[in-house]
């Protein structure tokens, strides 16, 4: 048997089997350790220099086996690095290691530790994934809501806007919003594709023209109705074309000017007749002319001319309407041939030949392509509506009849393509009326209006 070692201080280390000390020997207060033979537990022993009083029991930490307050005992369990041990009110008990990325933090009970996800509550999001836990952060649940930063940036919801609207600044420059319009927007050298117009431009039924579509740097438009003589100072209404329409007057009698008349019945309003002149070759009409804002025409630019007109008579007369080259003041020339060496694209009737509605085409030649228009009523004296549009992107021309039912084109309207003989796409035209008196009378005819539009 093997005495205990002194390892100073008055600590004495030994087993079960060794011989302590005696009390009186020792310094009252000297400690020794005892460890079972096998040094799974040791039991501490305090002198009184009477006797060695025994303390609590323990076992060795370093096991990780759960620690049991009634004997001071570590018992064995499962272990793992990681693992901690946690007083649980009763006793110390083993807490495994969470998995990657969990944080310790007391459970939502708030009386015991755990691993897990931090709930928003406790400065987390309560989600494993950056998508779930932007979402539960967002605070959005309708699609297409979005986040903008609110009263000093924090965080507020501004949800969808209706269809077709835009996301602009509000008038006070402090937050976005949805709106169906803009306004004070410059923009520089935009590149505008498929542009539509969609307001409502002439009321057939009244003769009457409202809404002219504005389109800055999209569609240069322009109108005249009734209410004042085509030329001179009083041009009826215009939208952004501004621009003038010169009387046309020649041949063996001119025609003595337009002048205004009332028109009567469902019809009413007023209108502007050439209603003077000789007979036999007197031509009279009025023709778009450039100005210092306008333009001539050209395909390219896609122009657009839409007409309502009433003729009070299917003889002795030729009539067009329509597209023609810029060139001279009288264009067309008089008889059967109006676009001999001209470019152009008009609705014709030439009542010497027949009394249908045709199309006249010419690319500049000496002789033009005239086509009777099957789908078009031939000619009477009841009110119709005409309309030419140039589509440059295939190349072509197009006509629409509105006939005495129907009002202007719109976006549902069916247009015919016009591609025989078709002006160049840089050929300046003119929008044109012009009428030649062949019979002993002279012309009479109604207009209600006339629209204009073409690309900037």
């Amino acid at each position: 048997m093997a005495a205990y070692r002194h390892l100073g201080n008055g600590i004495y280390v030994g087993i079960s089997t060794d011989t302590k000390p005696t009390a009186a020997s020792t310094a009252n207060g000297a400690i020794a350790i005892e460890w079972a033979t096998n040094y799974a537990t040791f039991t501490i022993y305090v002198n009184n220099q009477t006797t060695w009083l025994p303390q609590t029991a323990f076992a060795e930490v370093q096991t990780n086996k759960t620690f049991n307050t009634t004997d001071n005992t570590l018992t064995a369990t499962s272990q793992a690095a990681g693992d901690i041990l946690v007083n649980n009110a009763t006793k110390f008990v083993r807490l495994a290691r969470g998995s990657a990325n969990q944080p310790l933090k007391v459970n939502s009970g708030g009386t015991d530790l755990d691993y897990g996800t931090l709930p928003i509550g406790g400065g987390g999001t309560g989600q494993t994934t950056a998508s779930a836990a932007f979402d539960a952060l967002s605070g959005l649940t309708v699609a297409g809501d979005i986040i903008i930063g609110g009263a000093s940036g924090a965080r507020s919801k501004l949800a969808i806007g209706t269809a077709n609207q835009l996301l602009r600044t509000n008038s006070g420059a402090t937050a976005p919003e949805w709106a169906s319009t803009l306004s004070g927007l410059t923009l520089t050298s935009p590149t505008i594709n498929g542009a539509t117009l969609a307001t409502s431009i002439i009321d057939a039924g009244q003769n009457t023209i409202s809404n002219l579509p504005q389109h800055p740097g999209l569609k240069k438009t322009g109108a005249w109705m009734a209410t004042g003589a085509p030329n001179g100072s009083n041009n009826g209404t215009w939208g952004t074309l501004n621009c003038p329409w010169t009387i046309i007057n020649s041949g063996t009698n001119t025609f003595t000017g337009v002048s205004r008349q009332a028109i009567s019945g469902i019809n009413g309003g007023s209108d502007y007749r050439i209603a003077n002149g000789g007979a036999g070759g007197s031509q009279g009409g009025f023709r778009v002319t450039a100005n210092a804002t306008v333009s001539f025409a050209q395909r390219n630019y896609n122009p657009r001319l839409d007409f309502k007109l009433k003729l009070f008579q299917t003889t002795a007369e030729r009539v067009a309407m329509g597209f023609i080259s810029s060139t001279g003041t009288g264009a067309p020339t008089a008889g059967t041939e109006p676009a001999a060496n001209l470019s152009a694209v008009l609705w014709w009737l030439d009542t010497s030949v027949d009394a249908n509605w045709h199309i006249l085409q010419n690319d500049g030649s000496a002789t033009s392509d005239i086509t009777t228009i099957a789908n078009v009523a031939a000619a009477d004296t009841n009110a119709h509506v005409f309309s030419l549009r140039a589509d440059n992107a295939n190349s072509k021309f197009q006509y629409y009849y509105g006939g005495s039912t129907n009002g202007p084109p719109n976006a549902g309207s069916t247009w015919v393509d016009i591609n025989t003989k078709i002006p160049a796409a840089t050929t300046n035209l003119t929008p044109l009326f012009w009428s030649e008196n062949i019979g002993a009378t002279a012309p009479v005819f109604d207009w209600y209006w006339i629209y204009h539009e073409q690309d900037v």
